[in-house]
């Protein structure tokens, strides 16, 4: 299924609207650019518009609005409308389907939700959607749509149902109130792990203390043995007392480095 392209559009654009609805200006590349039109159907209300007024779309609701361009598709043709990016960056996403079938011959009626938490005002003439033309394979009868229904038909059953969006605005709440609880709960579990690291990391080094001064210990013991002994009676006691403050010095070193250690996991 191919989609028309820029020259095919303007070349055949007589086929796909009706007389005096088309601007050659909102032709693109590879699609058309469509105008909000003079009627939309805002909480069941209709609304007559002229180019260049605006309307207010209400917030949480749904919303039917109508294009400018009415269309006339021969059979061989359909079209796939999407909303544009600047409506959509506005909060405003569409509740149609894409395609508008070969025959169609009504303005497009979209059906649009505000999901932000404001307004959104609409300008009459100004671009809203955007339809992409695909020609149809296998319709040798050419054969049109008859289009019968029309939403202004039943004006009231397009009133917006209070009680359902504020049933989906209350459970979007409960949901993050949820969502927030269990983001405080991983918190406090990732504390109570840090914790236990810190204590494993705690138990490690007064270990390494431990082994250490016990080696430090024996040692030492070993050589005032060895000094004291009958074995080595030449030995001078200075150079014994020097020996001893020695490991002294060594043992209170391990010591500071032990306590600093401390003091850094407590940090």
């Amino acid at each position: 299924m191919a989609v028309l392209g820029q020259e095919e559009i303007k070349k055949r654009i007589g086929e796909l609207f009706e007389e005096g609805t088309f601007d050659p200006e909102m032709i693109g590349l590879a699609s058309y650019d469509l105008r909000l039109g003079e009627i939309a159907i805002i909480n069941g209300e209709r609304i007559k518009m002229e180019d260049g007024d605006v309307i207010e779309l209400p917030k949480n609701k749904k919303s039917l609005i109508s294009t400018k361009e009415i269309f006339n598709f021969p059979g061989n043709i359909c079209g796939r409308v999407g909303i544009t990016l600047s409506s959509s960056k506005n909060g405003l996403i569409p509740l149609f389907g894409p395609q508008i079938d070969p025959g169609y011959n009504k303005p497009f009626w979209g059906l649009v939700f505000n999901m932000s938490d404001n307004k959104i005002k609409l300008t009459a003439g100004k671009k809203i959607f955007k339809i992409e033309f695909n020609e149809v394979k296998g319709n040798e009868k050419n054969e049109r749509l008859n289009c019968k229904s029309d939403p202004l038909d039943d004006i009231d059953s397009w009133r917006t149902n209070d009680n359902f969006y504020k049933k989906l605005e209350d459970r979007s709440k409960k949901n993050s109130e949820e969502i927030v609880k269990k983001e405080d709960d991983l918190k406090e579990l990732a504390a109570k792990i840090a914790s236990v690291t810190d204590g494993y990391r705690t138990v490690t080094l007064f270990g390494i203390f431990l082994i250490a001064t016990t080696i430090l210990g024996i040692s030492a013991a070993s050589i005032l043995t060895i000094l004291f002994s009958q074995q080595m009676p030449n030995i001078n006691r200075d150079h014994s007392t020097v020996v001893i403050l020695g490991f002294l010095a060594v043992l209170i070193y391990v010591f500071s480095e032990f306590f600093k250690s401390l003091r850094e996991i407590k940090k």
